[in-house]
C-alpha cells in the first residue's frame, strides 16, 4: 500500500490532535500567566506555580492513563478510543496539552514579571491603571514575540507526543503508524515518518518566524539593515 494513501488518511487526524492541543495550551497558558504575574507572590501564584511544575513533570501516557480511568471508566463522562464525535477528542486533547501549557504558563508569567519593571509599567501604574489592567493593556501586547517563540518550539514537540497520545487513545494518526511500522520493521515507513516530522518542525518555525518578524518592526529593521 503506498505510504501516500496511508498518510492520506492519518494526517487529518494528527493535524486536528495537534490543532485542538495546541489551542488548549496557547489560552491556558495566557490564563494561568496572567492570574500569575496579577497575584506577584500570593497564593494563586504559588498555586499555579506548583500546578505547572506537576503538569511539565508528568509523562503524557501516565496523564493518559489517570484520565481515561476518572473521566471514562469511573464517571462514564467521555469514550476511552476512537474518533467518533467531540467527546472522544477531550481527552486526548487535555494529554496532549498539558506538558506544553505547564512551560507556556511559566514563560508567560517570568516575562511579564520582567516586564513590570519596565517604563511602560511605570507610566500605566502613573495612569491609575490597576495591576490587571497593566498587565493586560501594557505588558501583554510586548509578550507576543517570546510567547509566539516559545509556542512553536513547544509545539513542534507535540508532533513527538503525538506518537503516545495516538497510541493510548487508538487513534489511526502519524504516531500511530509510526510505531506500527517499528513493530513491523516497515523501514520506508518509518523514514517517510521521520522525513514529514522534520518537514513539520522546520515549517513551524519558519512560521513562527514569519509571524513575529511582521508583529515587532524592531525584527524588520535588522533584518533590512
Amino acid at each position: 500500500k503506498p505510504i501516500s494513501q496511508e498518510f492520506g488518511a492519518r494526517i487529518p487526524i494528527t493535524a486536528l490532535l495537534l490543532a485542538g492541543g495546541g489551542l488548549i495550551a496557547l489560552f491556558l497558558s495566557l490564563l494561568l500567566g496572567l492570574l500569575g504575574a496579577a497575584s506577584n507572590g500570593g497564593v494563586v501564584d504559588r498555586l499555579l506555580h506548583g500546578l505547572a511544575l506537576v503538569g511539565a513533570s508528568t509523562p503524557n501516557f501516565f496523564v493518559a492513563a489517570l484520565l481515561v480511568i476518572l473521566f471514562s471508566v469511573m464517571l462514564r463522562w467521555v469514550p476511552t478510543f476512537g474518533t467518533s464525535g467531540f467527546t472522544s477528542w477531550l481527552l486526548p486533547w487535555v494529554t496532549i496539552a498539558l506538558f506544553p501549557a505547564s512551560v507556556l504558563s511559566r514563560v508567560v508569567r517570568v516575562n511579564l514579571q520582567e516586564m513590570m519593571s519596565r517604563p511602560f509599567a511605570t507610566t500605566g501604574f502613573a495612569k491609575g491603571y490597576s495591576r490587571l489592567e497593566v498587565l493586560i493593556r501594557e505588558a501583554m501586547p510586548n509578550l507576543a514575540v517570546p510567547f509566539l517563540t516559545t509556542f512553536g518550539a513547544q509545539f513542534t514537540l507535540m508532533m513527538i507526543a503525538a506518537v503516545v497520545v495516538e497510541t493510548v487513545f487508538a487513534l489511526r494518526g502519524v504516531g500511530s503508524f509510526f510505531i506500527d511500522a517499528i513493530r513491523f520493521r516497515d523501514f520506508v515507513g518509518m523514514q517517510a515518518v521521520l522525513l514529514l516530522f522534520v518537514v513539520f518542525f522546520v515549517f513551524v518555525n519558519f512560521l513562527v518566524d514569519v509571524i513575529c518578524m511582521f508583529i515587532d518592526p524592531r525584527m524588520r529593521r535588522a533584518r533590512g539593515g
